[in-house]
């Protein structure tokens, strides 16, 4: 049975690699009539093993299969983005307002109930996110007829960073939007969780509490009250699990639920002749973990709490003793069957990945005396395990994390979380005393914070491990937990377990070169790297709500790639949409030096004629080749020439054609030519495209931008020479090679590859 429930859990979790290339049908029927091999010629003993465990991995991933097809069938359809839709939604969670808004902006998960006039699909059972700009209020459980211009599921393609694509298939979205227009059409009948949700968060607001985004996060599960810094601030500390609904929170509730059980039962004895104290105990903790796992939206890690909560509170009822690790397998098993998108959200890795290394290091262990051992003990546990896991999923590994958690988790578990939950609870009752429980908690977190605050100082480590990496370290971490003992062993498996801390190599031959075009939207990213040095060219935009392509996707892509530092900045003009991820760049890897052209404080010029050789590749400025001011910010953007024997670049920022002329006569002929400003027919004039004669033309550009980049004129003039475009939006981020100059590596190919099989593994805060 172990084998067979090792065997589902393998096949459905593998749909989380980047193996899934294996999902095609007729590979899986191939593979199939090999498990089905495999068992008839397996008998009994070992034979019997494989047998089970081949077939429960081919059960399991093909399970997996027909649920994430159904889902990707589902998706929002190209077609929808045409023109608005006039729909009629049911709005399924209480909305979150928007960053960045200043008139009230919410942003609405909704179910389509009725499509009106339909154009190329009906849309009726879509799920989609929708953001609302000016909303009036609007609440769970709500119809609304609202006109809607939609997005099909889509996202940032790069080396490293989030991927919102895989998000939306991991939270079962199928596409998403902003609303235009809308008027209510119906309001909920019954009170029901969201109204409850709504009232709680009116009565939140009436208080004004400091910190009360945290607080009603720990009562319901939804964090999207928590401001911006203070996500920053849990995730620079490694605490964000502290804010998430998880085994930790539904476990102290199902404990206090089972000592009241066991008063309740003993208060009236005449119920011990039918119903025992120790099931009254199991029966109250099952209900009440599971009443507040609904309340917080129930999601994965606080299913698999739930689901661990009853398993072990009937097992005890009925004195059985079960193995936890084969418990947690159960248990992990059920969450795939039930919800096999699950995969795709990094929350199911890190729950389960902390539960395991609990048990792998106190089972069979004699528990150290002392409770301020034990949560030593369980820290440093958890730093073994998982520092692998979020190295890999989020890319960010919080160095003091460990000492954080120490001081954080039993404040939080034992005084934070029971005075929300209480406050919370009695705010009908007795709304008195509820409120001075809330003003605790608040008070309690303000001291936290501060705290923590002091100990952010110390930056995260911005890493990449491959998946090998990943392998070696999650290795060498069982080792250390429930591994042999002896000082040997451990030294090995020390130094096999810092295999996620070692950068990837650049892989550049001396005298060679290597360009990334980042996709990161309607703007510019792109990283140069020779044999030892690194150099990024404009570091994406930035948003007036604070978020920021730097942070969410060149930092991420510079770890993934090579070592996180930098030698070169060069930030080719003013312009947001080139310079507004740098302020995170510059916060997050050491940069020895920063140019820039007129409009960028803190840089040096990037005047004409500047030049310097980087092992064996020569780097030159070609513009601007003066100060003057009535020239456009745009024409007065940084040019650079990279050149290796055999192969050059050109980054030509934004510069219109007026300079282009001037441009072309002193860098032609090119190999790789990056399209000034983002395909704009402002620019890649005839002449310029006639005089450069690029093999290779690289475009930043976003996927369905406002301005119709490339402009259709200057993809003919490039096509009219037989030149390849390449265009971020469509392809994710490129990767062109000096050694290699007529190949392009591509993230994706829209037309071609269904999302899941180029998808790798999701890079989000606890989605």
């Amino acid at each position: 049975m172990r084998n067979w429930l090792l065997g589902l859990g393998l096949g459905m979790g593998s749909l989380a690699l980047p193996w899934t290339e294996l999902a095609d049908m007729s590979r899986l029927s191939g593979i199939a009539a090999v498990g089905v091999t495999v068992g008839l010629l397996s008998r009994g003993g070992r034979g019997g093993a494989i047998a089970a465990l081949s077939s429960g991995m081919l059960m399991g991933y093909a399970w997996g299969v027909v649920a994430t097809s159904h889902q990707l069938a589902n998706r929002l359809p190209e077609c929808a983005q045409e023109r608005p839709e006039r729909l009629l939604v049911l709005v399924e969670r209480q909305p979150a307002p928007l960053s960045g808004s200043r008139s009230g902006g919410v942003r609405v998960q909704a179910l389509v109930v009725e499509h009106e006039q339909p154009g190329c699909s009906n849309l009726v059972g879509k799920r989609l996110r929708l953001s609302w700009y000016g909303a009036p209020p609007v609440t769970a459980g709500q119809s609304w007829w609202v006109t809607a211009k939609l997005r099909v599921a889509w996202g940032y393609r790069n080396p490293g960073g989030f991927d919102r694509a895989r998000w939306m298939l991991g939270q079962g979205l199928d596409g998403s939007g902003y609303v235009l227009r809308g008027e209510i059409a119906g309001t909920p009948t019954g009170g029901g969780l969201g109204a409850w949700q709504a009232s709680l968060r009116a009565h939140l607001d009436d208080l004004a509490l400091r910190g009360a985004g945290v607080v009603y996060a720990l009562a319901t599960g939804d964090g999207s009250l928590i401001d911006g810094p203070t996500w920053a601030l849990l995730r620079a500390t490694g605490t964000v699990h502290l804010v998430v609904v998880s085994g930790l929170h539904v476990g102290l509730v199902g404990a206090c639920a089972y000592l009241l059980g066991g008063l309740v039962v003993r208060a009236a004895p005449v119920t011990l002749l039918w119903l025992p104290g120790r099931r009254a105990g199991a029966l109250f903790a099952v209900l009440g973990s599971g009443a507040y796992v609904l309340l917080a939206g129930a999601g994965i890690p606080a299913q698999r709490a739930w689901l661990m909560t009853t398993s072990a509170c009937l097992l005890a009822a009925w004195g059985r003793r079960v193995a936890p690790l084969r418990a947690l397998l159960v248990v992990f098993v059920l969450v795939l069957l039930i919800q096999p998108s699950s995969v795709h959200r990094q929350g199911l890795w890190l729950s389960f990945a902390a539960v395991f290394s609990l048990i792998g290091y106190f089972q069979g262990r004699a528990l150290s005396r002392g409770r301020f051992r034990r949560l030593l003990a369980a820290q440093i546990a958890l730093g073994v395990g998982m520092t692998p896991c979020l190295a890999l999923l989020t890319g960010q590994v919080a160095v003091v994390g460990a000492f954080a958690n120490l001081i954080s988790v039993g404040v939080v578990s034992f005084l934070i979380l029971p005075a929300s939950l209480l406050g919370v609870g009695l705010l009908g009752l007795l709304a008195p005393a509820g409120e001075t429980l809330l003003g605790a908690a608040s008070w309690l977190l303000q001291r936290l914070f501060d705290l923590l605050g002091t100990l952010s100082v110390v930056r995260p480590l911005e890493v990449g491990p491959t998946w090998v990496q990943t392998l070696m370290a999650l290795s060498a971490a069982g080792l250390l937990l429930a591994g042999p003992g002896g000082w040997r062993t451990a030294l090995l498996a020390s130094a096999l377990w810092l295999a996620w801390a070692i950068p990837p190599v650049l892989n550049v031959p001396p005298g060679q070169f290597r360009v990334t075009a980042l996709d990161v939207g309607q703007g510019s990213a792109i990283i140069v790297d020779t044999h030892r040095r690194r150099l990024l060219f404009d570091a994406g935009p930035g948003f007036p709500g604070g978020y920021n392509l730097g942070s969410a996707a060149v930092v991420p892509s510079l770890a993934a790639t090579g070592p996180a530092r930098l030698d070169a900045l060069i930030l080719s003009h003013a312009d947001i949409d080139h310079t507004g991820g740098a302020r995170a760049v510059l916060a997050a890897v050491p940069v020895r030096q920063t140019f820039g052209s007129l409009g960028v404080s803190e840089a040096s010029p990037c005047s004409a004629g500047i030049h310097w050789q980087w092992d064996g590749v020569q780097f030159e400025f070609l513009n601007p080749r003066s100060q003057d001011q009535r020239a456009s910010d745009n024409d007065r953007s940084c040019v650079l020439r990279v050149a290796a024997p055999g192969a050059s670049a050109l980054l030509g920022g934004d510069i219109s054609a007026a300079v282009e002329r001037d441009i072309a006569r002193r860098a032609a002929p090119v190999t790789v030519l990056f399209a000034p400003h983002h395909g704009s027919d402002t620019s890649s004039s005839r002449a310029f495209v006639r005089l450069l004669d690029p093999r290779v033309v690289l475009v930043s550009a976003g996927y369905r931008n406002r301005f119709g980049h490339p402009h259709p004129a200057v993809r003919r003039r490039y096509q009219r020479r037989s030149t390849p475009v390449f265009v971020t939006g469509l392809h994710g981020a490129l990767t062109w090679r000096s050694d290699r100059p007529g190949q392009v590596q591509t993230l994706r190919n829209r037309d071609d590859v269904p999302y899941w099989i180029y998808a790798g593994p999701a890079a989000c805060w606890f989605c």
